[in-house]
């Protein structure tokens, strides 16, 4: 069972990768550049997620992922939170988009691990 959900959740990460992956090649062909960055975004944020999975899975047991993983997305995603604060203290829309789209990302991996552990 622990081993269907490892293979299901590295599968939705690969998938909604891919699914990006090809949204920005998209992007970059139409000439929409300043939306290809955001996307862009959102790929890196997705490897950052399988590297971290990758991690801790390996030596842990199902229950110990089950705790590890989503703290893991916590702890990560609490850097983008603190510079998106400041980013509003300072009005800066850039960094603002950056850091929202981060923690979009995030709360969508962590939807996703849920709903594969659920099950």
């Amino acid at each position: 069972m622990f081993e269907n959900k490892k293979e299901q959740f590295t599968a939705c990460l690969k998938d909604r990768w891919e699914e990006y992956r090809g949204l920005w090649q998209q992007l970059e062909a139409e000439g929409r550049k300043d939306e290809a960055v955001f996307v862009s975004i959102r790929l890196n944020i997705y490897d950052i997620f399988k590297t971290a999975f990758s991690f801790i899975q390996k030596g842990h047991t199902e229950d110990e992922v089950f705790i590890l993983f989503p703290e893991k997305i916590e702890q990560i995603s609490s850097g983008w939170q603190k510079s998106l604060d400041k980013s509003r203290a300072q009005n800066d829309q850039k960094k603002i988009q950056i850091e929202t789209e981060k923690l979009a990302v995030a709360a969508e991996v962590k939807e996703m691990f849920q709903e594969v552990w659920k099950e």
